[in-house]
């Protein structure tokens, strides 16, 4: 496993938590490792409190944004990239970037831009998503287990839900609209 390693993680709240299996799986085989996360920005907080702790960055909207993105991606150099998302833009943004290594599932016509481009197992396509992203890892070669989804709050985290509880019995109501 590359000691850095970059993952274009997902770009919504509930995609992002299917995906944290995935990334738990990553942590298992070197903890040690650094792992940035690339994200959209209303995952971000997600991907910021999983258990790894990867440094985690939002993929901006427009051109200077995207601009700074892409240096500060060459400035991590990564020796591998771990493309989740599946759209052609995460490959693009990870080729103009100059990422060596760049892996994903070959869909939305990127396979170009990848070095190991993954077609997908029909048994993955009608998967749950959190086995979606596993067997990407599995048929690359990394090591790949099931486990529920955590996030590791902070203190402010629980005291903004404590105060927003709808009781105060330790019985919370979550919403997460759109």
């Amino acid at each position: 496993m590359a000691s850095k390693l970059l993952v274009r993680g997902l770009n919504w709240l509930g995609d992002a938590v299917m995906s944290l299996p995935a990334l738990a799986s990553l942590g298992q085989e070197e903890p040690a490792k650094e792992i940035m996360v690339v994200a959209g920005p209303s995952a971000t907080a997600v991907y910021s409190r999983a258990p790894l702790r990867p440094k985690v960055l939002a993929d901006p909207k427009g051109l200077r944004s995207r601009l700074k993105l892409i240096k500060a991606l060459k400035n991590f150099s990564p020796e591998k990239t771990l493309l989740l998302q599946n759209a052609f833009g995460a490959a693009a943004l990870a080729f103009l970037a100059g990422l060596p290594n760049r892996e994903g599932y070959a869909r939305d016509g990127r396979g170009i831009l990848l070095n190991r481009a993954i077609p997908i197992q029909p048994k993955y396509r009608l998967a749950h998503e959190a086995f979606y992203y596993l067997g990407l890892l599995t048929d690359l070669g990394y090591p790949a287990a099931y486990s529920s989804p955590r996030l590791v709050l902070e203190p402010d985290d629980l005291k903004l839900s404590q105060d927003l509880s709808l009781s105060k019995e330790g019985f919370y109501l979550a919403l997460a609209p759109g």
